[in-house]
C-alpha cells in the first residue's frame, strides 16, 4: 500500500511541477488572442436568468460542466511530460474552437427568435 501511495504521490507532483509551464503558455496563447488580465469572463448563469432560461442552464450545468473542467481526469492520469503538456494545449485549443463555434450558433438562434444578443457577441461587434 505504501508503493501505491508513494506512486500515487509522485505522479501528482509531477502534474503540479508542470503547472508553470503550462501557465506560461496559457498566458501566451491570451495575448495572442488579445484577452487582458483584467478581462471578466461572462456569467453564463446571469445571462441564463435574464432571458428566463436560468432553470434549464441550472438543471444541465451540473452535468455538462463536468466535461468543460475535467479536473479528475486531468489529476489521475498518470502521462509523460511531454504528452500531458501536448493534451492540456490539445484541450484548451479544442474548447476554443467549440466555444466560437457554439457562441455563433447561440447568436444567430438569438437572432432568428428576437432575443437580444448583445451580451454574447464580442465588444465592437
Amino acid at each position: 500500500m505504501t508503493n501505491v501511495l508513494r506512486a500515487q504521490n509522485e505522479s501528482l507532483q509531477r502534474r503540479f511541477n508542470n503547472l508553470p509551464q503550462q501557465g506560461r503558455w496559457f498566458k501566451g496563447e491570451k495575448e495572442k488572442m488579445g484577452i487582458e488580465e483584467d478581462d471578466r469572463h461572462l456569467n453564463i448563469g446571469t445571462i441564463a436568468k435574464e432571458i428566463g432560461m436560468g432553470e434549464i442552464f441550472y438543471g444541465l450545468n451540473g452535468l455538462l460542466s463536468k466535461l468543460v473542467h475535467p479536473t479528475a481526469f486531468s489529476m489521475m492520469l498518470d502521462l509523460d511530460d511531454l504528452t500531458e503538456v501536448q493534451l492540456r494545449e490539445w484541450m484548451f485549443s479544442a474548447g476554443q474552437g467549440f466555444t466560437e463555434d457554439g457562441l455563433k450558433d447561440l447568436i444567430a438562434y438569438f437572432d432568428s427568435v428576437g432575443i437580444d444578443s448583445r451580451l454574447l457577441r464580442p465588444e465592437g461587434e
